[in-house]
């Protein structure tokens, strides 16, 4: 008597065939063909990460032919596996008239399954025959069909799926819970967790993941639970679900005892294919790898998800190539990206891609182009796009100069929360320009980016107290702020220290740290300071000629920008 074999006996024999394989893909068809079963996922998972730039021939097409041999013989898995190989394009290329042959001869043998196969696609090709069949196969007592009837028989979805989780498809029981809970007010789905934690015991991955989810942000009547979240997601991660594999992985990641396993998980999700992972983790290997290896890791994957046209990715990897980092610098491919960013419509590549040409980087410049992409982006909420607009027009940079309108772009960046714009917006109202005078103004807008951490606006802030302009003068609070920048290495507030301590106001008086402040003022390339320096003290000693080495010309004093 012929032995029958099962889906799991059939993957064995699938497994049999790619396990010494060197071709990459063909572990990550492996891992979808056997999405519901747990088998040799994490094999595969290693094996493709092995593989990542290796080039060799698949091993399907003896999988197909050892597939073929069982169908021949009346393997009603073996149709059935084929068919979706070729249903889904794993393994084998797509061709949906092929799959539903080989699911019409599984048919043909007494497979209810396949006439569900067969119904399933019949309706992603719109043909009405779909609802016919898969009522055929209900009718035969393959209940799990009625899951799929709810999908077309939309007016009585909830009863189909009701019937479909009787049967013992995990699937099916993941649709009835699903289906109840996201149709119900959150705070009467606990009513029927019980359901979706039923079929996630059955081996739905699907389950398993909104299980997780549940604990992960407390819905459902559960308490927020970490623990138990990471669990459910490490169950669906055993099935190879995408979503389990990432969202573990970004758990695990910020715990230094599971770093390193989290990064494996991101991995998985990324051999996966999910443009989401590729961008993270292309993102930590290539700022927080530790090694060139690691950090060339990091440009792999992003190039993995630019092929997808993932804009954080091509915005990320074209920074990465004009810099050098990670990989060699390429200021020609990094432009090339930021213009395939724009065509995508991504703020932070079209601001990108202006500055580049107003600034006649690798391209010939262009400001007027380059303001018109500051608008474009501006258009789209970028609150650095409104800065830039702003000091556009404040420049006359690309369009004609008008400080009106650079204002009310500051103002539209600041309101956003954008710090450098916030100093702007304060400095505008300090001085009047393009808005009327108001200091109250300006000294708010000031603290609001120096708390922030803007070290001009904290020197601004500082000289308004010290002076009691707009604000009632407080020399120690000024002191306190020109503190903070100079810790910044801001040479204003470095100078104006300096002075403090020269003079003695408000603090004892101290040659030496007038001395030392000054000198650093002068290094960073501060006018004034240099000036005081060659006035005060001609015949410079050694310590103050090494400090002053690295005169560079740093920004001085309240220049906008």
């Amino acid at each position: 008597m012929k032995t029958i074999l099962s889906i799991e006996e059939v993957l064995e024999v699938i497994w049999s065939k790619l396990a010494d394989s060197e071709h990459k893909q063909d572990f990550i068809d492996f891992i979808r063909l056997s999405s519901t079963r747990i088998t040799h996922q994490t094999e595969a998972f290693a094996r493709a990460a092995a593989l990542l730039e290796v080039q060799a021939p698949s091993r399907f097409p003896a999988v197909r032919e050892a597939l073929t041999e069982l169908a021949n013989e009346g393997q009603i898995s073996a149709l059935l596996k084929l068919g979706e190989m070729y249903w889904y394009g794993n393994g084998a290329p797509k061709d949906l008239d092929w799959a539903y042959e080989l699911c019409t001869q599984a048919a043909a043998l007494g497979s209810h399954v396949a006439m569900i196969y067969q119904g399933r696609i019949l309706d992603t090709q719109g043909d009405p025959r779909a609802l016919e069949v898969l009522q055929s196969a209900a009718d035969l007592g393959e209940v799990s069909a009625y899951t799929f009837i709810a999908d077309i028989d939309s007016e009585n979805k909830l009863a189909h799926f009701e019937r479909g989780a009787q049967s013992s498809n995990p699937y099916c029981a993941y649709a009835y819970a699903y289906e109840l809970i996201t149709n119900t007010e959150e705070s009467e789905r606990h009513k029927y967790i019980h359901l979706m934690e039923k079929a996630a015991r059955m081996g739905s991955p699907s389950a398993c993941t909104f299980m997780g989810f549940q604990h992960l942000y407390g819905k459902s009547g559960f308490e927020i639970d970490i623990k138990t979240a990471k669990e459910w997601f490490a169950i669906g991660s055993k099935y190879g679900d995408w979503i389990s594999l990432i969202t573990l992985g970004r758990q695990l990641v910020i715990e230094p005892e599971n770093r390193a396993e989290g990064l494996q998980r991101l991995q998985c999700a990324c051999l996966l294919g999910v443009s989401d992972a590729q961008n993270e983790l292309g993102y930590m290997q290539l700022y927080c790898g530790q090694t060139p290896k690691e950090k060339a890791l990091g440009i792999y994957w992003l190039r993995q998800a630019v092929k997808q046209n993932d804009t954080d990715s091509i915005y990320i990897l074209s920074r990465a190539l004009k810099t050098g980092m990670g990989t060699a610098a390429n200021p020609q491919e990094a432009y090339e990206l930021l213009e395939k960013g724009h065509s995508l419509g991504d703020s932070d590549c079209q601001c990108a891609l202006a500055a580049m040409l107003m600034n006649g980087e690798v391209v010939e410049k262009d400001c007027e182009r380059g303001h018109q992409l500051f608008q474009i982006a501006a258009l789209q909420g970028s609150s650095l796009a409104h800065f830039q607009l702003g000091k556009s027009y404040e420049a006359g940079d690309g369009v004609e100069k008008n400080v009106q309108k650079a204002f009310e772009c500051f103002l539209v960046a600041a309101k956003a929360g954008y710090a450098l714009a916030m100093y702007c917006v304060g400095m505008h109202y300090l001085l009047g320009m393009g808005t009327p005078e108001n200091k109250p103004a300006a000294v708010t807008w000031l603290k609001k980016a120096a708390d922030k951490g803007q070290a001009a606006a904290m020197h601004s802030l500082a000289m308004m107290l010290a002076n009691g302009d707009g604000v009632k003068s407080n020399p120690k609070q000024a002191r306190a702020w020109f503190e903070k920048a100079a810790k910044l290495e801001y040479p204003a507030s470095l100078r104006e220290l300096a002075l403090i301590y020269y003079e003695g106001i408000g603090v004892e008086e101290d040659q030496e740290k007038a001395r030392h402040f000054m000198a650093r003022s002068a290094s960073l390339g501060d006018e004034y300071a240099l000036e005081w320096i060659d006035e005060n003290l001609p015949q410079k000693p050694e310590w103050l000629l090494n400090l002053m080495k690295p005169n560079q010309g740093a920004a001085n004093d309240n220049k906008l920008g």
